[in-house]
């Protein structure tokens, strides 16, 4: 949407909340138009002047809609009718553990997208499967609708923000997923290349000895093994780099109360 386009929906806001604009000098009328205009620089100006429309007939308020309710009635015009309920959630992922068992991997992959970040892997939906129904129907249930409306908020949230803050939300999602994979890296090859160290202090000047032959086959299986690590970290970043970030996934005391619950279940 245009400066100028932003500046008739605002005309049109001035005219149906004159209480907000009446006091407002030139200085901040340019600011509130520059602010508009950048925050609905990605977006329609239709849907935009559909959302406002909305607010006035629906919205009892005697001033000017904020931003983000704007924001937010764009995303019910154009997203609500298709939106996933948490009941309809629940019975597709219901639906796929009754088949978890032996079919995890293909049930996982019919899943729509919003759901398999939810589930998180097929090994999941196999956990579910052999855990007791009346646990499935009650805890797990309650845990995955949860779960399924804090993801739903999330999403919603990303897709109201400016895309530039979006895109910047997101790079450092990934950069924090880098750092740890990185962190990963040098721990590990410090454990592989202990041999290394011991090898440099066992070394006496350039005589050759029998020791120090068999520590040179030892630093060359010390190498090997790290560049095979090595391959693996950087196959591990790609992995992380094609993930979408898992916007709320259960919380840790959720999935102990989930674990503790199926445990007490199979005990009995």
């Amino acid at each position: 949407m245009s400066t100028e386009e932003t500046a008739k929906l605002l005309s049109v806001l001035k005219t149906a909340y004159p209480h907000s604009f009446s006091n407002l000098s030139p200085e901040d009328a340019k600011k509130q138009l520059e602010l508009w205009a950048t925050m609905f620089a990605d977006d329609s100006v239709a849907l935009v002047a559909a959302a406002i429309k909305y607010i006035i007939a629906t919205d009892p308020r005697e001033f000017a809609p904020p931003i983000a309710l704007v924001k937010a009635a764009m995303d019910k015009i154009a997203n609500g009718a298709n939106e996933m309920t948490e009941a309809e959630a629940w019975g597709l992922i219901h639906k796929a553990i009754g088949n978890g068992l032996y079919g995890a991997e293909e049930e996982f992959k019919q899943l729509p997208p919003t759901l398999q970040k939810l589930v998180g892997s097929p090994g999941q939906l196999r956990d579910w499967a052999m855990a007791d129904a009346d646990v499935v129907n009650t805890v797990i249930a309650s845990n995955v609708q949860r779960a399924f409306r804090a993801i739903q908020a999330r999403e919603k949230e990303m897709r109201t923000i400016p895309a530039d803050v979006r895109m910047a939300i997101e790079g450092l999602a990934n950069q924090m997923s880098f750092n740890n994979a990185n962190s990963i890296t040098e721990s590990l090859k410090t454990q592989e290349l202990k041999p290394l160290k011991r090898l440099k202090q066992t070394q006496i000047g350039g005589n050759a000895t029998n020791e120090n032959e068999d520590l040179h086959a030892e630093k060359d299986a010390a190498e090997a093994a790290a560049s095979a690590l090595e391959n693996e970290i950087l196959e591990l970043k790609r992995q992380l780099a094609e993930m979408q970030p898992r916007q709320a996934a259960m919380t840790e005391e959720t999935a102990e109360e989930d674990s503790a619950t199926v445990k007490e279940s199979s005990d009995d």
